[in-house]
């Protein structure tokens, strides 16, 4: 009886649908997390870029609530890192960047987050000052041994391009 009720209030709503050309559109979280993209610059007036930061942070969540697997399997390495590899963008990087340290707080040194690692030194000596400065940032939070000489050899560099204080990088945590 109950599932005879349902197919009647499924016709019928289904009728009213059609008489006043409702259509219901599917949202999708994957598409907008993806839709939220977008290339801005990471640093502005020596510090964070507001905008980046706020895409950074709605990305972060997204994925959070996502699991893992779709956050790197999908969002990562089927989207962000062909994205990455096309544009070399310091955006692109500082959100695989976020959510990778996202991550790593709860798998720890997972074998893809530390393939994630792993390529994100590659980026530390880049010529894009901006590109090093993220991959300088995020590395610096899980191994400092690596960044120890970073700012001293990029100081000028960094005050040329970006005109960011040095302090304030110094004291950031980003991630």
């Amino acid at each position: 009886k109950i599932f005879k009720s349902y197919e009647n209030i499924l016709k019928i709503l289904n009728k009213i649908s059609e008489n006043i050309n409702l259509k219901l559109e599917i949202f999708s979280i994957e598409s907008y997390c993806m839709e939220l993209v977008k290339e801005v610059p990471i640093f502005e007036n020596g510090n964070l870029n507001n905008e980046a930061l706020l895409i950074g942070a709605s990305i972060k969540l997204i994925c959070n609530f996502m699991d893992w697997d779709w956050t790197y399997n999908q969002f990562i390495v089927e989207f962000l890192y062909p994205k990455f590899i096309k544009t070399n963008s310091p955006s692109i990087m500082y959100y695989i960047c976020l959510i990778t340290f996202n991550s790593y707080k709860d798998f720890g040194n997972h074998k893809s987050i530390k393939s994630i690692f792993d390529k994100i030194q590659e980026y530390i000596s880049n010529e894009n000052i901006e590109l090093s400065l993220v991959a300088y940032l995020f590395i610096r939070q899980t191994d400092s041994n690596i960044c120890k000489d970073w700012i001293e050899t990029n100081q000028e560099r960094l005050k040329k391009h970006i005109s960011v204080d040095i302090d304030f990088i110094n004291k950031t945590i980003v991630f």
